[in-house]
């Protein structure tokens, strides 16, 4: 196996894992793995660091560690509403309130599949990228009714600007985008993802929270306090343990950041992006679909005011991010590179042209933090790999 992505011959491997050794020196990051692939084959793979919260663990991360995949779950139900249009079940011009009552009535009528998909709805942004605001849609949820409160609850919060004005990163857009697919399909969004594209993919090992299985215990990633009781839980209890935990907001669509997955299975995914939107011989999306990916969605002049950023200029795609160099200083990537972060932080990044899908994980030290080496510098030394 070629273990060199630079033409110059130097190991993209022994880049990365000196940049990963050094930020768990730091106490930035606790443990790090990735997975790197050119033209469909992996050419490079390593994991580094404990597998447990808290110092002295006993289990070591490993290529095969599960690990919540967190809101890169968004581009794999993105992938799942550009299925629906392509079969000719939706448009992602369509109202969101075709599909779903409330929604319907202003302020929200305006509101399109495409804003939900591109965080520029106005509902309620995700918690934590406006501190001074309160975002609190939960308490609006009556727990004898889950299923038929959450989205009055999600609306109680209203709209924060006029849909397709703003960049607001919104969870509850895409566990909306979630009730859609339930909507038009009469199953589960997440029967429907793991039936169109999980499985098609080779994604044996990628499921929801729930839908743990007794031999995967020991593979489970604890990278936060609550990771550890449930850990501990599920050994006392078995499966049951995790099932319980999630029961609660079955109710609500988890397509939003739902999944559990390997860096191999991760990569799968991304491959197939890379070979045309095919895996395995099926056709999964598109060449239209990947487009829109890659390319600008938003409206001229829509700026991210997330996350203290103040107002600077974005692009956006269907469902994921998209690279161009005028908007995003800190990265040194490819154009139409296609990326999405999940919080923790892991990471998947293509690039259709350079034939390249990677995939990495790197838990920072303390939940309270984020640093952008893990995530930032990482893309930007294995894209450098390529052009040297």
């Amino acid at each position: 196996m070629d273990e060199h992505l630079c033409k110059t011959g130097q190991s993209v491997t022994e880049d990365l894992d000196n940049h990963f050794h050094k930020l768990i020196g730091q106490r930035k990051i606790r443990s790090a793995s990735y997975c790197i692939a050119r033209n469909g084959v992996i050419v490079s793979c390593h994991a580094m660091g404990d597998m447990d919260l808290g110092d002295g663990g006993k289990r070591e991360i490993n290529i095969d560690t599960i690990f919540e995949i967190q809101s890169i779950t968004k581009w794999i139900t993105a992938a799942a509403i550009l299925i629906l249009q392509e079969r000719g079940e939706l448009s992602l011009q369509d109202q969101a309130g075709h599909y779903m009552d409330g929604l319907n009535q202003p302020p929200f009528s305006e509101i399109t599949i495409l804003h939900l998909l591109t965080h520029t709805s106005g509902l309620v942004p995700l918690e934590g990228t406006f501190p001074d605001r309160d975002l609190d849609w939960q308490s609006y949820v009556d727990e004898s009714d889950v299923a038929g409160s959450w989205i009055p609850a999600v609306l109680k919060r209203g709209l924060s600007h006029r849909p397709g004005s703003r960049w607001e990163y919104s969870m509850m857009g895409f566990c909306l985008l979630g009730e859609v697919i339930a909507r038009i399909t009469g199953e589960r969004a997440e029967d429907f993802i793991r039936r169109e594209i999980l499985l098609p993919c080779g994604m044996k090992e990628t499921h929801w929270k729930w839908e743990t299985k007794p031999e995967w215990a020991e593979q489970y990633q604890i990278r936060t306090e609550r990771h550890r009781q449930q850990y501990a839980l599920a050994q006392r209890q078995g499966e049951r343990a995790w099932i319980d935990y999630c029961a609660g907001w079955r109710e609500i669509p988890e397509t939003a950041g739902g999944l559990m997955s390997t860096l191999h299975d991760v990569i799968r995914f991304g491959n197939m992006l890379v070979e045309g939107g095919s895996s395995g011989g099926k056709q999964i999306l598109k060449e239209s679909s990947l487009l829109l990916f890659e390319e600008n969605q938003l409206e001229p002049g829509v700026k991210d005011f997330c996350w203290g950023h103040g107002g600077v200029p974005f692009v956006y795609g269907a469902g994921c991010a998209c690279y161009d160099p005028a908007y995003e200083k800190e990265l040194h990537l490819g154009k139409h590179t296609m990326y999405h972060e999940g919080t923790g932080p892991c990471m998947l990044m293509v690039n259709r042209k350079e034939k390249l899908a990677a995939v990495w994980d790197a838990p920072f030290w303390s939940e309270q933090e984020w640093y952008a080496e893990p995530v930032r510098d990482t893309a930007n030394i294995i894209w450098k790999c390529l052009e040297e």
